[in-house]
């Protein structure tokens, strides 16, 4: 039998389970956090859910990293990533920071196809979208980022929710 980890454990479960397990992770990890969503096919509302994302600020990164690893099962991750399992569930944990936290919260919400079409259209505009912001490629410098509808906003795009990414 394989072991249950980030990278294998592709058995997919249904929302409402998903959810479930997902704010009990919350609940847990919520006084370290000074910001805390869900993402990814949670926050879509995806009928079946791979693994549950959330995007956090941590209050004290070093702190959340060494606490973190009694309330999952740490995988592997990092500064800006920590993978492993919760309650037999695949977990992805998105640190951020406040400048940045709703260009993670876009990336991470997806889904992936989506993503790559808003990229490759914000790149023949001469800006780079990713997970740390919105920046012009020319100057290097970041225009938006904090929030989701700020990188909507500088576009003058109407804001699309979540569920209706596809």
């Amino acid at each position: 039998m394989k072991k249950k980890t980030a990278k294998n454990n592709f058995e997919k479960t249904g929302l409402v389970d998903a959810k479930i397990v997902a704010h009990q992770l919350i609940h847990e990890i919520e006084h370290m956090c000074d910001s805390i969503e869900i993402s990814g096919s949670i926050r879509r509302s995806a009928e079946e859910v791979g693994d549950i994302d959330i995007v956090i600020i941590p209050k004290d990164i070093d702190n959340f990293l060494v606490e973190i690893k009694s309330i999952i099962d740490y995988d592997y991750g990092g500064t800006k990533k920590v993978f492993g399992i919760y309650k037999d569930r695949p977990i992805n944990i998105f640190i951020t920071n406040i400048d940045s936290f709703g260009a993670c919260l876009y990336q991470t919400t997806g889904p992936v196809f989506y993503n790559i079409r808003k990229r490759t259209k914000v790149k023949a505009m001469g800006y780079k979208l990713n997970e740390y912001g919105l920046f012009c490629t020319t100057t290097g410098n970041k225009v938006a980022g904090d929030s989701e509808n700020s990188i909507f906003d500088f576009f003058g795009w109407s804001r699309k929710d979540p569920q209706l990414r596809v």
